[in-house]
């Protein structure tokens, strides 16, 4: 009998590249073949990335280091960056295939490793090597056109996943013991009632083990009362974590990265949120440094994202990408102001997760289990709570054994390290 061939895949970008890899992934174990280490893969993928100058700079790195390290592989380079620049690619030698259509890797990687594409049915994203807290991918593209953004046109017009086929990937998932399921998609808040979704996959999950929702990233202006109440009728089965992409806190830099909304829109969204989940937690992504940002701008945004009380923030420094109406103005901000703003940000970033943190000792909550570790006679579990803090557990009695992805009852005790600690909530595991 034959060796199964064997593939690796090198996933760069967002959390919907990554939902989009364990598909392939999924896939090609279905087929028959293995994942495996670079050097030892008959087949590579990567799945590129192309948001900002520094992502695909990385992008190309990597596919060169990955041609010399595994001179024996043929080498498939599919999303965002190889949209964007498929000459490029194609160009470093006959081993690569440029494929811009994700849908297509899967069938064309059977055909190169001499497999069969296997039915969609017999695809699973459960257990080893796939996330413990799985993705699942409702939306795809984007309608905004942000001055700075380029994924519009890496990934097209918005466009959104036949809700049966969501609903039984999430039932799939709970039968196979997930314990949660993070809803992704590039602009998820514009899926077609996205509310009455969510009850939907709620209902078709219910019972034992218990299995929470939550979502990967939703723009402000997308967050509708019926959502708000969805997510508090809920309960923990929808973690009361939203992620809400500001960029600026800075009303006329806002206006030129052509976002939709104003602080004070804004505002009344967190305080909206925080009015039906007064236990919301928080996050952000922010950029600092964006074309024309005066240090009036940049304290303006410091304040207001001190106002809000952010629990996360995703920081970045702006960095051009060519294509985008920013990437041409003659106002650029220099590396070091952009490097002091980033730093004076993150100081307070680090103290508002800290204040949120220290917030939640006592509460009671869930903790997705991602890892198990043994330490003498003891257990040490680690996962994300629904907060989206990572959580801490030491159980004592070390024949207990909590699932990796199952949610374990919790209350949180104390701060470590950037840590919550935890003792459990229940006799039961």
């Amino acid at each position: 009998m034959s060796e199964s061939p064997r593939f690796h895949i090198h996933n760069l970008g967002c959390r919907v590249n990554r939902v989009e890899s364990d598909s392939i992934a999924a896939g090609l174990i279905a087929a028959g073949a293995q994942p495996a280490e670079p050097q030892d893969a008959a087949l590579i993928i990567v799945n590129t990335c192309t948001v900002t100058a520094e992502a695909d700079s990385k992008t190309r790195k990597s596919v060169r280091g990955l041609l010399k390290r595994a001179p024996q592989a043929q080498v498939i380079c599919t999303g965002c960056s190889a949209v964007m620049n498929p000459s490029f690619y194609a160009a470093l030698g006959p081993r690569i295939s440029v494929i811009a259509d994700k849908d297509s890797v899967l069938a064309a990687s059977c055909e190169l490793l001499g497999l069969d594409l296997p039915p969609v049915d017999a695809f699973s994203r459960v257990g080893t090597g796939f996330m413990a807290r799985a993705g699942i991918k409702v939306q795809d593209g984007c309608d905004n056109d942000c001055s700075f953004c380029i994924v519009r046109k890496a990934r097209g017009a918005a466009r959104f996943r036949n809700r049966d086929s969501i609903i039984e990937e999430a039932k799939t998932a709970h039968v196979a013991g997930v314990g949660e399921l993070v809803l992704t998609g590039i602009n998820l808040g514009t899926y077609p009632d996205l509310p009455g979704l969510i009850q939907d996959v709620l209902d078709a999950t219910a019972g034992e083990p218990l299995l929470r929702l939550r979502f990967s990233s939703i723009e402000p202006q997308d967050v509708s009362e019926s959502l708000l109440q969805v997510m508090a009728d809920a309960g923990p089965r929808v973690c009361h974590y939203l992620h809400m992409p500001l960029q600026s806190g800075c009303d006329r830099t806002l206006t030129e990265m052509n976002r939709h909304y104003c602080c004070a829109d804004y505002e009344r969204i967190v305080c909206a949120c925080r009015e039906y989940l007064p236990d919301l937690a928080l996050a952000c992504d922010l950029m600092v440094g964006f074309p024309g940002e005066s240090d009036a701008d940049f304290a303006r945004s410091l304040a207001f994202c001190e106002r809000m009380g952010f629990s996360r923030m995703h920081l970045f420094r702006y960095s051009m990408r060519p294509g985008t109406p920013a990437a041409s103005r003659k106002d650029q901000v220099s590396a070091q102001v952009k490097a002091q703003r980033a730093e004076a940000m993150h100081g307070l970033a680090s103290r508002m997760r800290r204040d949120d943190q220290a917030a939640r000792v006592g509460a009671h909550e869930f903790l997705a289990v991602e890892r198990v570790d043994r330490q003498g006679s003891a257990l040490i579990v680690k996962g994300t709570l629904g907060c989206f803090h990572e959580g801490l557990l030491t159980l004592e009695h070390g024949n207990l054994l909590p699932r990796v992805g199952a949610l374990v009852p919790v209350r949180i005790v104390g701060l470590g390290d950037d840590i919550l600690l935890c003792d459990c909530d229940s006799d039961t595991i």
